[in-house]
């Protein structure tokens, strides 16, 4: 008795695995401040992204390793980890060096400034900042959600 095996050309297989599509843009929000967190976080569901909000530094970046936000916000003054740290980290992540990572700060000397820079952000935001000035400053790198288009 022969047993006869169909044998596929190799080149017609595919073993790639789509990653999950996301209708809406990933953005990471790393506070250490629950209010500032939470409003912050409301403010992008409302507006049509999808907000993970993270207390912790070195939390977020093992998120971020793992599930690659479309743009991080991040507290640059927090306990811990700063955010000067948690950007470099960032930026050493194969997959993160181009994710567009922007700073909310209350420091504004022009030396802090080139820190947060030096560190990897691409921009960075004065605190107090109002919610139209965190949006206009995430359209500059995502793509507007479709929510928040009508």
């Amino acid at each position: 008795m022969t047993s006869s095996m169909a044998r596929l050309p190799s080149e017609n297989l595919d073993f790639s695995v789509p990653l999950p599509r996301r209708d809406r843009p990933r953005v990471l929000w790393i506070e250490d401040t629950e209010s500032n967190r939470t409003v912050v976080a409301m403010a992008l569901e409302l507006n049509g992204y999808e907000a993970i909000a993270m207390t912790h530094g070195q939390e977020a970046i093992a998120w971020a390793q793992t599930h690659r936000p479309d743009l991080v916000l991040l507290d640059i003054q927090m306990p811990g980890i700063s955010g000067y740290e948690v950007a470099r980290t960032l930026r050493q992540t194969p997959h993160l060096q181009t994710a567009p990572i922007v700073a909310l700060t209350a420091l504004c000397l022009d030396e802090e400034r080139d820190a947060i820079l030096a560190a990897g952000c691409d921009r960075y935001l004065l605190k107090p900042v109002t919610i139209q000035e965190l949006l206009d400053a995430l359209e500059d790198f995502l793509p507007r959600p479709a929510a928040a288009e009508s």
